[in-house]
């Protein structure tokens, strides 16, 4: 029985330690495992610092390109210009940058490692220190005449004639000269605003709608070019698209959103707006026919032309550059900042009537420009405010203007015009009002409309 006692002993300490080599070998597993996850959230956490620094550093590269684009000396004469710049963190940036309409387009896209980032925008001018009048009148044969309730606040600069008040029929007459401000007269006709932009952007347009852009794009860019015909869902359009050719009418449907380069849409016939139809980014529609935007569609940062005319329907809300020689903006439409009505001849034969007429209640946050084309006579190109009518930024024609809106900032005319039966009045300001300290402060406006260039960002994009 001793011995039997002893085996059986033997037996439950041979069990015992079992149960401890188990336990140990347990432990040491949860150790190892817990020792591991310890390890890998240690390196996912030094991985993603590092990946966070390195976005920091592509954020920072992107908008450093973006500063070397406002140092470059000129716009690229043709097509994109493409540049880049390495910085002393090891990052670097890809800038690519474009003429869009009436000011420069600028993408950058920035690395650290295997970080990007991209950012863009659109860059426009400063004012200049000649910017300081709030009126000035381009023809020295007529002098400056006020009636009704007529008023500009700032400096104005007129001809020999100078200044003074006038009575109309079913108008007050002004008591005395209602300027808040220096009245200076010249004897000196001077330029009213550059046009070398202005024609560079014609020239283009012309070349897309005749067709002869298109031999040229496919020379100059890698993008794919898109032939179709009546229908564009926007959503099926990918990014390496930059050029769709339409032949006939085209409906535009969905959305889509672009950062740069841009995406060019002509149009042989006309060009339909679906409801909800958006575009936003530098998205270029030329058409051959007419075009008018209907107040249930989106267009942010994109250029209109048409050699025809263009019509923001009434409720319309736009922040678009619009290029055609006639523009209408029904009743409460609204171009918003930083928007460009420019009126220009995009045809090749001389005399075509040009105007730009904005209705009561319509507001222009922008610029509003009148360029006359070859041949035209002053009368056939006119620039009309009616009552009602606002524009927060600047108004330029080198042909005519009527005036009896209000523009909170700058104008600059080569004549103020209207007709009353039977009378054409030359020089006369009716009901208009100009306020050059209502311009917002850090205003930014079209590259090469005065002799400062780049200045700064005028919108991102």
């Amino acid at each position: 029985m001793r011995d039997s006692g002893r085996t059986i002993r033997i037996q439950e300490e041979g069990h015992d330690a079992g149960y401890a080599l188990v336990s140990v070998l347990f432990l040491v597993t949860i150790l190892s495992i817990l020792s591991a996850l310890i390890l890998k959230v240690q390196l996912f956490r030094h991985e993603a610092a590092s990946k966070s620094v390195d976005e920091v550093k592509a954020v920072y590269a992107a908008n450093n390109g973006i500063e070397d684009a406002l140092a470059l000396p000129a716009l690229p004469e043709y097509g994109d210009s493409t540049f880049a710049s390495d910085f002393p963190d090891s990052s670097l940036a890809t800038v690519t940058v474009f003429q869009w309409g009436l000011f420069e387009g600028a993408v950058s896209k920035g690395r650290s490692n295997h970080c990007t980032q991209t950012r863009s925008g659109l860059i426009a001018s400063l004012l200049s220190v000649n910017d300081s009048s709030a009126f000035v009148l381009g023809n020295l044969e007529h002098g400056l005449v006020f009636s009704g309730g007529s008023e500009i606040v700032g400096n104005i600069v007129v001809g020999p004639r100078g200044v003074s008040t006038g009575s109309l029929r079913d108008e007050i007459t002004p008591s005395k000269i209602p300027v808040q401000g220096r009245i200076r007269e010249t004897t000196v006709s001077t330029s009213l605003f550059g046009t070398a932009l202005i024609d560079r952007e014609v020239s283009l347009t012309k070349a897309y709608l005749s067709g002869r852009r298109r031999t040229r794009m496919a020379q100059d860019y890698s993008g794919k070019t898109l032939d179709m015909t009546g229908y564009l869902l926007l959503n099926d359009v990918s990014d390496s698209i930059r050029e769709i050719f339409s032949t006939g009418d085209l409906s535009l449907g969905g959305s889509i959103m672009k950062r740069g380069p841009p995406l060019n849409i002509v149009v042989t016939g006309h060009v339909r707006f679906l409801p909800g139809t958006s575009l936003i980014g530098p998205i270029a529609i030329y058409s051959n026919d007419s075009i008018s935007v209907p107040p249930q569609i989106r267009l942010i940062n994109c250029i209109l032309s048409s050699p025809k005319s263009i019509d923001l329907q009434r409720g319309a809300s736009v922040t678009a550059q619009v290029f055609s020689p006639v523009i209408r903006c029904s009743t409460n439409a609204t171009a918003n900042y930083p928007s460009l009505l420019v009126s220009v001849s995009l045809s090749d034969t001389g005399g075509v009537v040009q105007s730009i007429n904005l209705e009561s209640g319509s507001q222009i946050d922008g610029a509003v420009i009148l360029h006359g084309g070859v041949g035209i006579t002053k009368d056939k190109a006119v620039v009309d405010l009616e009552p009602g009518s606002l524009v927060t930024g600047e108004v330029y024609t080198d042909c005519y203007l009527t005036m009896d809106g209000k523009v909170n900032g700058l104008v600059r005319a080569f004549d103020l015009y209207f007709y009353s039966s039977p009378t054409t009045y030359l020089g006369w300001l009716r009901n208009g009002v100009i306020d050059r300290e209502l311009l917002p402060h850090g205003f930014l406006r079209p590259l090469g409309i005065s002799a400062y260039e780049k200045g700064a960002v005028i919108t991102w994009m």
